[in-house]
């Protein structure tokens, strides 16, 4: 790893689990799925620090206060809310922020951590300094009239040792890193850049793409074998659905105030020219659009030097190749007996999601 990428984010080396670990967990005008969550981490007493970082309407923010309050005075949770009016990423820094803990995560309301992939990805952490987050593997499910099927998702570990390289693997083959397991000082960083840089209300896309890629770029990127989350797969937070550009005629702007951003570290980190850098920046952008079902009509806006004749024939024949020698990471689909056999905290995630997969109206 080049000596800058990893600098100043290596804790000395910890043995116990407990106490180590803050779960940050965004929500907004959500208190059905957020109860459903608090349902699991009371049933489980959750060792971890959890601050609901709550930007609701008053309404569903008292709800949400007297659901937490109950399991913190029921359960022995250390669950707290953390009320704030700001936008998704801002609310995300600012939570952080107050974080004391070496290593932090994130958990999206509707979905469900485990404690064993977290506290085994705390382990490899403890382990091995060279990495500066860990994720295990993803259990994605979909729950449909008279279907419940799912589908398991091992994320590879990106260990190489350029981070150049790391991010150009990692953009060939598309996973999501919102999940992982972050040493705080880095996850910190990550989010710093990222808010400085984007706006998730105008062009989602790009910071959910910057976050990811900055964990790859300040830090190698471990993987246990382990099942860490289990994610439901539903309207509200399907990538198909869910708009990845809001504001189209920002996008132009968006995208340069982010190239701007990234490109500078990914540099220091890896050894390239700024220029080298800013072109691996693109073509890491482009491929993960790509994979991610994006418009290539919106992609001949992204960089300035794409009015090159020669850089236009370029996307126009990468467009029409499909890309077709990029691997995407395997999924395997898990029958009905193997969904069944689940065990620990993946089987009473999977009742939940089954018993209420719109959430908890009346906890």
């Amino acid at each position: 790893m080049h000596p800058e990428a990893n600098e100043g984010f290596l804790p000395e080396p910890r043995v116990p689990v407990e106490g180590l670990l803050t779960i940050l967990v965004p929500t907004r005008n959500r208190p059905a799925f957020l109860a459903r969550l608090l349902r699991f981490i009371g049933t489980l007493q959750i060792r971890h620090s959890v601050v609901i970082m709550d930007s609701s309407d008053p309404k569903n923010a008292e709800l949400n206060a007297g659901n937490v309050e109950r399991v913190r005075l029921n359960q022995g949770v250390d669950v707290r809310i953390h009320p704030t009016t700001q936008g998704l990423l801002e609310k995300m820094a600012s939570a952080l922020a107050l974080v004391s803990t070496p290593y932090a995560c994130f958990w999206a309301d509707d979905d469900f951590q485990l404690p064993e992939g977290l506290e085994a990805c705390i382990r490899e952490l403890e382990a091995r300094l060279s990495i500066g987050c860990c994720l295990g593997r993803m259990l994605a499910v979909r729950i449909g009239p008279d279907s419940f099927e799912g589908h398991e998702l091992a994320c590879p570990a990106r260990e190489e040792t350029a981070a150049d390289l790391r991010l150009w693997l990692w953009s060939r083959n598309f996973y999501s890193t919102f999940y992982a397991v972050y040493r705080t000082p880095q996850l910190r960083r990550s989010l710093e850049i990222t808010v400085a840089a984007s706006v998730y209300e105008h062009c989602r896309m790009i910071p959910e793409i910057l976050l990811g890629q900055l964990s790859l770029v300040l830090g190698a990127q471990g993987a246990v074998d382990v099942t860490s989350i289990v994610y439901q797969m539903h309207p509200a937070n399907d990538s198909r659905i869910t708009p990845r550009v809001v504001d189209h005629k920002r996008f132009p702007q968006e995208y340069a105030r982010y190239r701007a951003a990234i490109t500078p570290i990914v540099s220091a980190t890896s050894g390239l020219t700024e220029a080298e850098a800013g072109r691996l920046v693109d073509r890491s952008y482009r491929n993960i659009h790509y994979w991610t079902g994006g418009r290539w009509w919106l992609l001949k806006k992204v960089a300035d030097n794409l009015r090159r004749p020669w850089l236009r024939l370029q996307l126009w024949l990468d467009r029409y190749r499909k890309v077709p020698w990029f691997p995407k990471v395997p999924k395997r689909k898990l029958t009905d007996l193997e969904l069944s056999r689940q065990s620990g905290s993946a089987a009473l995630a999977l009742e939940l999601i089954r018993r209420f997969p719109h959430g908890i109206h009346d906890p």
